[in-house]
């Protein structure tokens, strides 16, 4: 190794253990802060990112942490911001992709998909329930809503 002059290998080693130290204690919350500073993930990369989870785990707990962070995403949503219609629609995606899957495959009872599909539901009724008059008659506009009945309602209907 190289020392430099007048300094002892012990002094610089000591040194050198003092860098580490600092590093190991600034790095990590900066590396935090900066993976914090990322653009916020769509309604949709969200969906995508939770079936490729689902399909490669084989499990239904990526669908339990998509359930929970659009229920956040809902809480924290402003009332008049068009985003929150956005997040009903991702409820009924979710709902729709293991209603699909499970008639396709033709499964039978799985309680870790019945759990995961009740509580897709629950959150799914949450928002409907928060819904104003006027995003109400927007989902019942949509024709992919989980909704029944919304044929009957036209565009003239205020």
């Amino acid at each position: 190794p190289v020392y430099h002059r007048n300094r002892s290998p012990f002094e610089i080693e000591k040194k050198m253990m003092v860098a580490r130290q600092m590093i190991r204690l600034i790095l990590p919350p900066l590396f935090l802060r900066v993976i914090g500073c990322r653009a916020e993930e769509s309604n949709e990369e969200l969906y995508r990112r939770t079936v490729n989870g689902w399909r490669s785990r084989g499990s239904y707990r990526p669908w339990d942490e998509y359930t929970a962070e659009l229920l956040a995403r809902w809480q924290t949503a402003d009332p008049s911001h068009r985003n929150r219609l956005g997040i009903v629609g991702g409820f009924e995606e979710g709902i729709l992709a293991i209603e699909k899957a499970t008639v396709a495959r033709g499964e039978g009872q799985n309680v870790e998909r019945d759990r995961a599909l009740s509580k897709l539901y629950c959150a799914y009724g949450k928002t409907l329930l928060d819904l104003n008059a006027a995003e109400c008659h927007q989902l019942a506009l949509d024709p992919h809503t989980l909704l029944i009945g919304v044929e009957t309602v036209s565009r003239d209907d205020e």
